[in-house]
């Protein structure tokens, strides 16, 4: 971006001239771009094939056979497409060692051809969202969906008005009467208006993360999604409630460490949906206030890091389900805010301190605190970690082999000091330190089996997040060679980029329209970074022409300004809550009773939805290691459970009553279980749905021992 900006006078006339890092950056981006196109052809077939096949590792389970669709094809191409800004970073690293010369016309064209190329590529992905048509397997039902559903994200409206919003940008930024006015509004010292705005952004926080919370007596009005996805996070705490230990006897799904925090507040507030969802909620807030906090950090200006931060706020919040004030998006979608983003928030937070001299200090310490982050959500938390390595790469240039050690031997360091202190919160309960093979169990099933996954579409909204990372970490990697003043912008452009990259696999994965959505808030904290360093760059510059490259930037936010549109409006949020629906309950009396006479006093293995709330509620011990049947994919899994039910001595096995689940009979008669009956129990009336319970004991089962491998001897 820099060197389309970069105008000298000795451009005058068409004499060779050494190129400059910026624009060896935008000469190398097509050629770079080509190559990735090709070896993702050539290459991505045989690499998805030798790294996702499950070669009988994992085995599905008949009742979920019908949600796998394995791509390793895919899977391989995305892997090389993470390869392609490397390649860009180092090829511009070793031209710039020694710029070649090029004639002054030729450059300032090829530059001009390459962000015109560019920007055209993003007018045909956002083209072609508008017409794209999802099938039926994307909504996983025929009725739902018989013809398949689109999904545009943004109108035709939206998009002009983004175009009005970034024009506006331009002229305010590059008018000589205008800019100082505003940079005089933005660089207020009183401190009245720093308060103002701070005040301001944790209102409009407070307003939208309102949306999210939901009482135990008006749950029941939510979205249909939201009650679908609300059973994993829940039983995981329930889990902790119950006894369980996170990566020690328990293999949670979405978050490991969080859940203790959620279980101690019920604990001493009351183990109720309630305080759950308050919870939940809260820690959301605090992760959304530090983008906040990162955004004053990068510009000084507590207004101007307000106006960053509502897009961000918004557009990272969009929301899926507009209809009524029961929505559904990622404010209700707990697995990702705050089980999900807020560590790698609250990890970017602590790195821009660090990066603008403040605490922690040594290294280690933020390595700690990212270390922490991945082990809690190893599919976010891992790209949070790499990308704090990887600011402090890029600000630490120029690299030598001394630095990248010592770098190198920190990360190392605070992974290994992270892994101790969670180990020793897990030995003083449980009495055994950290598992990681749970950590990554869930990864393994959905990359090898398929399971979930759904195919990618060529082009569309994903590649426009995709290309947004790209120019962030290039952009950074210019700053970087050229050490350019502002270390801190640079390592956050960087880590923006690269954490971005990271988290794609969420959507590499589960290719549904609204896993787009979920991408929106770390693409907005790229964008909102990137329109930083335009803005100072035309500022610097204005009697300069502005680049293609700056435009794009300013219509991304104006994109993303839009969704301001949806904020909710407190007072409906407040009216929604005066709601009341049906409470939750899913351990009646009836159901307690029979739990407690069949099991006998012993520890139970419940494999229903929310069966550790269950077994919370009825006074008795889930030894299962999984959130129930919805966390139960594999027959691996599922000899686990048994494994766990005869080590701990107990001998019932609890069972969801319905046709579909006939593969759990199966492997249960198999493990030598009988069925004692069944009981009609709606235990998941959150649904709607009534459901209930069979019941399976096995004699003696503390006798049989599970195989060397933790497989059941059947």
């Amino acid at each position: 971006m820099k060197a389309a900006v970069v105008a000298r006078s000795r451009r005058a006339t068409n004499a060779k001239v050494q190129l400059s890092v910026g624009e060896i950056a935008w000469l190398l981006a097509v050629p770079c771009a080509l190559l990735a196109v090709a070896a993702m052809a050539v290459l991505g077939a045989p690499l998805g094939n030798l790294l996702f096949s499950s070669h009988g590792q994992l085995t599905l389970l008949p009742e979920w056979r019908f949600a796998a669709f394995p791509k390793p094809a895919e899977q391989g191409r995305y892997l090389i497409a993470l390869a392609a800004p490397i390649v860009l970073a180092v090829a511009t690293l070793m031209l710039a060692r020694k710029p070649p010369l090029l004639a002054s016309r030729a450059t300032a064209a090829l530059v001009h051809a390459s962000q015109c190329g560019g920007i055209a590529f993003v007018a045909v992905c956002v083209w072609a969202q508008h017409r794209l048509v999802f099938g039926v397997i994307y909504g996983f039902s025929l009725n739902e969906f018989p013809h398949g559903y689109s999904q545009s994200y943004f109108t035709i409206s939206t998009l002009l008005v983004a175009a009005a919003l970034a024009a506006a940008i331009v002229l305010a930024v590059k008018s000589d009467r205008v800019r100082p006015r505003v940079a005089a509004a933005l660089n207020s010292r009183r401190r009245a208006v720093a308060v103002i705005a701070a005040s301001v952004a944790v209102l409009v926080t407070a307003a939208w993360v309102l949306a999210g919370v939901n009482f135990q007596d008006t749950v029941g009005n939510a979205a249909s999604a939201t009650l679908y996805n609300l059973k994993w996070p829940l039983d995981e705490t329930f889990a902790v409630l119950d006894g369980r230990t996170p990566l020690v006897n328990f293999t949670p799904q979405y978050g490991a460490l969080w859940p203790y925090v959620t279980a101690l507040l019920m604990s001493v507030f009351g183990a109720t949906f309630t305080v759950f969802s308050v919870t939940m909620c809260a820690i959301t807030a605090l992760s959304l206030l530090a983008v906040f906090a990162v955004l004053r950090r990068v510009t000084g200006s507590a207004v101007a890091a307000l106006a960053l931060y509502l897009p961000f706020l918004a557009n990272g919040l969009f929301y899926t389900e507009p209809a009524g004030v029961n929505r559904y998006g990622p404010i209700t979608l707990y697995a990702l805010f705050p089980l999900r983003y807020a560590g790698p928030y609250l990890l970017a937070w602590l790195l821009a301190r660090h990066l603008d001299g403040g605490r922690p200090r040594w290294r280690w310490l933020l390595f700690l605190a990212g270390g922490i982050v991945a082990v809690d959500n190893t599919e976010f938390g891992i790209p949070a970690f790499g990308a704090t390595l990887a600011a402090l790469l890029w600000v630490g240039a120029p690299l030598r082999w001394s630095g990248i050690a010592r770098l190198l031997r920190d990360a190392l360091a605070g992974l290994l000091a992270a892994y101790a202190l969670v180990s020793v919160v897990t030995l003083l309960r449980s009495g055994s330190p950290v598992r990681l093979s749970p950590l990554f169990l869930f990864a393994r099933i959905y990359g090898l089996t398929g399971f979930g996954d759904l195919p990618t579409p060529t082009l569309g909204m994903h590649v426009v997040i995709y290309l947004t990372y790209i120019g962030a970490i290039g952009t950074a990697t210019v700053r970087a060679i050229t050490r350019e003043h502002g270390s801190l912008l640079t390592g956050l452009l960087s880590w923006s980029g690269v954490y971005g990259l990271g988290i794609g696999v969420y959507y590499m994965g589960r290719s549904t329209p609204e896993a787009v959505v979920m991408m929106f808030s770390a693409w907005t904290f790229a964008l909102a970074l990137l329109t930083i360093l335009a803005i100072q760059q035309i500022a610097r510059h204005p009697k300069r022409r502005v680049t293609i490259a700056h435009c794009a930037v300013f219509f991304g936010m104006g994109v993303a300004a839009c969704s301001l549109a949806q904020t909710p409006a407190p007072w409906s949020q407040i009216t929604r809550l005066q709601a009341r629906a049906a409470p939750i309950d899913v351990a009646s009396p009836a159901l307690r009773q029979l739990l407690i006479a069949h099991g006998g006093g012993k520890p139970e293995a419940i494999m229903s939805v929310l069966g550790h709330r269950v077994a919370y509620e009825s006074g008795i011990t889930d030894i299962s290691p999984f959130a129930g049947m919805i966390s139960i994919f594999t027959i691996q899994q599922f000899d686990e459970t048994i494994c766990a039910l005869r080590a701990a001595g107990g001998n019932l096995l609890v069972l969801p009553l319905a046709n579909t689940f006939e593969g759990f009979y199966v492997a249960a008669r198999q493990a030598g279980f009988t069925a004692l009956g069944s009981s009609e129990v709606d235990f998941e009336a959150e649904t709607g749905k009534a459901h209930g319970l069979s019941l399976w004991s096995a004699p003696a089962v503390a006798q049989q021992p599970c195989g060397p491998t933790g497989t059941v001897t059947r």
